[in-house]
């Protein structure tokens, strides 16, 4: 950067950054005709053609290798910017950019800079408002089902006591609801900070650890939760808990939904360089035409007991995007099943 900043003193390159490499292009193309003419005027034995071609060549090549540097050390502002972009991406590391420059490198650096701080600061009132929403929205909660408790404890009719039920119910939900709602929050957190790299994932490990975490779940519903693993090793950049989380997720959401006795379906399988894992299921459908990448919008299923989900869907599908993957489901209707289906591109053992 030293270099960079120098240049950018000079009145007549401090706005052009293209400048600033032509310059030193130009002062580099220039270095051996000067060196040639000072040798030529200055030595005072005659000089034969061969130490003529044997200068010129000297200075040639050490003009070029002076320029390249130089020229490396230009493209500082570039690199910085660079580096800058892919340490938030992964680690969320606010950068120190200098942003007093006012060529097109150092509006780069600047908008930057400012732009990582302006999603910082958004971020952090993102924070900031859901807890204060979900501690205000808790009160809201609390206020009806202690009503609610306080009418029950009095015996009234059934009539009225069925209402009362109800309404505690409901208000239960929705504390729930805002539980979910804030875990999800530090979660989402969580995962902006985390960092993938490519990994070797064994899904015969994954599947046990699935098998071992929904046992009694499956049990108590009469649900066989079927494996089928075309791959069983490979390379993805995502580590196995995150991997697990996932799938954990899917799995607990078909359970959810599938009526007793059914079969969830667990499948990997290559198909050209990617890595498609599924984990269908013969319950409620979400009555979507097939491929429908999730959103807010679309992450529902019918639920008699209108309990809340797709919130961990939504984690999930954060997980595999920040994978560099695609997370969609596909379903026939509302009484025909989904199957939602994660899309990772495979990768070379390093």
């Amino acid at each position: 950067m030293k270099l960079y900043a120098a240049l950018s003193n000079l009145g007549f390159l401090k706005d052009r950054y293209a400048g600033k490499f032509l310059f030193v292009a130009f002062v580099g193309i220039h270095i051996p005709l000067i060196g040639l003419l000072f040798f030529i005027a200055f030595y005072e034995s005659k000089i034969s053609p061969t130490s003529v071609i044997v200068i010129a060549l000297a200075l040639t090549l050490f003009a070029t290798a002076v320029t390249l540097v130089l020229l490396k050390k230009l493209i500082a502002p570039i690199d910085a910017a660079s580096k800058a972009l892919e340490n938030y991406r992964s680690t969320r590391t606010v950068p120190n950019l200098p942003v007093e420059y006012t060529d097109a490198a150092g509006l780069l650096m600047a908008n930057i800079q400012s732009a990582i701080r302006i999603n910082e600061a958004l971020l952090q009132q993102k924070q900031d408002m859901a807890g204060l929403l979900s501690n205000d929205m808790k009160a809201f909660a609390e206020t009806p089902l202690a009503s609610a408790r306080r009418i029950i404890s009095l015996q009234p009719s059934p009539a009225i006591a069925a209402e009362a039920q109800t309404i505690a119910d409901s208000a239960e939900r929705q504390k729930e609801f805002l539980q979910t709602y804030v875990a999800i929050l530090k979660e989402e957190e969580a995962l902006s900070r985390k960092m993938f790299k490519v990994r070797g994932i064994r899904f015969a490990e994954i599947v046990n650890a699935l098998k071992k975490q929904f046992e009694e779940k499956l049990r108590a519903k009469r649900i066989e939760l079927v494996t089928d693993l075309k791959i069983t090793e490979t390379h993805l950049r995502i580590d196995s808990e995150s991997l697990l989380t996932v799938l954990g997720s899917l799995i607990d959401n078909a359970v959810k939904y599938s009526p007793v006795g059914e079969t969830i379906t667990l499948s990997v399988y290559r198909q050209h360089s990617h890595i498609m894992i599924t984990v269908a299921d013969n319950g409620a459908g979400m009555g979507t035409s097939s491929k429908d990448f999730f959103s807010l919008a679309n992450m529902t299923r019918s639920d008699k007991d209108g309990k809340p989900n797709g919130m961990s869907l939504y984690l999930s599908s954060q997980i595999i995007k920040k994978a560099d993957g695609l997370f969609y489901a596909e379903s026939g209707g509302d009484i025909k099943g989904a199957t939602f289906v994660i899309d990772l591109k495979m990768y070379r053992k390093k």
